[in-house]
């Protein structure tokens, strides 16, 4: 929770009239250092709280609104800001910047990072991403920065830049706020869904639930496998006692389903199609394992035995890439398909030692 200083909280009313009636009119106010922004985008009107969620962009949506009790908004040149305030276009707001500066210097602060990013479609609602293995989807705890969520920030608007005196210089506005859709692990690569509004996430994920969402994954996993398409329905837990770890668990796991079906054998392994009927974390890997059939390259799953840099969450790639995805528009209502190759030496041991080419 943001929790302002006494200097900088709003006075009571009758202490803010004093302080302007001995100094002048906007005293209280001349004293604070503000960013200021023009409310932009919004057809009619909006409230406050939503318009800044959606457009402070470098600011977590949970900080929004104790940025604006905590009296460090202002509508207009003078009025201290409410949650419910609407906002139109053309309209001031004003941020103490003393506040936001405070988020940055205490890690709550969503940094943008100029990164390449292959971005598959784009439109006014939605984007679908291309995610290289290796790269964390999310910030999250100490690590705010180099995610695809900071790349997302960077393609939206925001900006984070250094000045000439060293010092760190943000652009906290984006156009729109990135909301993921569907999860992929740090070691996975592939298409990702991502949402540019609460609106068209709340549409996707209504529609997954419906299971109007589809997507479709091919992993390279160790040996032979047999038979030539198969189910795996097994619950999936949190392992006990072993950190991020999932296991099948025979009670207080999640229902889990995984159809699959072989499209290559070679010498000593398969390539497989997954295609998961349910989204728990670690699916994929889990009941790839659990088959006898660890997916290459996946340390974390290939046996009982966790290597200490794993329990750290520090893993390399590993053979599994979301190759498929297939949606119905929410606005438009018209069917998307997009596809994704794998790459030439999609789980060759060299591919394992350096990472995939898809990174």
């Amino acid at each position: 929770m943001l929790v302002a200083e006494p200097r900088e909280c709003i006075p009571p009313a009758g202490l803010a009239a004093a302080l302007d009636t001995h100094h002048g009119s906007g005293y209280w106010t001349a004293m604070r250092s503000w960013l200021e922004h023009r409310v932009e985008g919004v057809e009619g009107r909006a409230r406050l709280v939503d318009y800044l969620k959606q457009r402070l962009v470098a600011v977590p949506v949970t900080e929004i609104g104790d940025l604006i009790t905590g009296g460090f908004v202002m509508t207009g040149s003078e009025t201290v800001g409410r949650t419910a305030d609407p906002v139109a276009t053309g309209d001031l707001l004003r941020i103490d910047r003393s506040a936001l500066d405070r988020l940055r210097l205490g890690g709550r602060w969503n940094h943008a990072w100029e990164a390449p990013l292959v971005v598959a479609y784009e439109d006014d609602d939605l984007l679908v991403v291309d995610k290289p293995a290796g790269l964390h989807v999310h910030p999250l705890g100490d690590r705010r920065e180099h995610t695809l969520v900071n790349a997302l920030l960077h393609r939206c608007g925001a900006r984070s830049t250094v000045d000439s005196t060293d010092d760190a210089v943000e652009q906290p506005w984006g156009h729109w706020r990135p909301h993921v859709v569907s999860r992929l692990d740090c070691v996975v690569s592939g298409l990702l869904l991502v949402a540019k509004s609460p609106e068209i996430k709340t549409a996707f994920v209504r529609a997954q639930k419906r299971g109007e969402l589809h997507r479709a994954y091919c992993a390279m996993v160790s040996g032979s496998i047999a038979e030539d398409s198969g189910v795996v329905d097994a619950a999936i837990g949190r392992e006990p006692g072993r950190g991020y770890r999932r296991a099948l668990l025979a009670s207080g796991g999640r229902p889990a389903v995984t159809r699959w079906r072989v499209l290559r054998r070679l010498a000593d392994r398969t390539l497989v199609e997954l295609l998961p009927q349910t989204g728990r974390t670690h699916q994929l890997r889990v009941h790839l394992s659990s088959i006898g059939h660890p997916i290459v390259g996946d340390d974390l799953y290939a046996s009982d035995i966790v290597p200490e840099r794993l329990s750290e969450g520090r893993a390399k790639p590993i053979a599994l890439r979301a190759v498929e995805l297939r949606l119905c528009h929410p606005r438009r209502g018209v069917a998307l398909e997009f596809r994704a190759e794998l790459p030439a030496d999609f789980g060759s041991a060299e591919a394992v030692r350096g990472g995939f080419a898809s990174r």
